[in-house]
């Protein structure tokens, strides 16, 4: 009646091992080294932004954000920016 939800124990002893699994279930990114100013580069990307506006938000030059896109195509074994946002939608 408060808002809350009453589990019984057989779910509750479920909860932590299903909530586990989903969390491993995406792609690592730390483990191929992509850095957190590299993954915000990809969310961006991801989101349909270019080079000039990626750098706007994050206050780098456009030259920069090249070099990270560069760094990140290699690191993933990708080609270009459609592979990159269909690989971050995808993991």
């Amino acid at each position: 009646m408060s808002g809350q939800s009453v589990f019984g124990e057989q779910i509750m002893d479920r909860l932590p091992g299903l909530i586990g699994s989903a969390a491993k279930s995406g792609f690592d990114y730390a483990a191929a080294e992509i850095s957190p100013a590299e993954l915000d580069i990809i969310k961006l990307v991801a989101k349909g932004m270019s080079n000039k506006e990626i750098a706007s938000r994050l206050f780098l030059s456009e030259g920069t954000v090249r070099n990270y896109l560069s760094d990140i195509f290699i690191k993933l074994g990708l080609r270009d920016r459609t592979q990159l946002a269909v690989f971050y939608y995808n993991n």
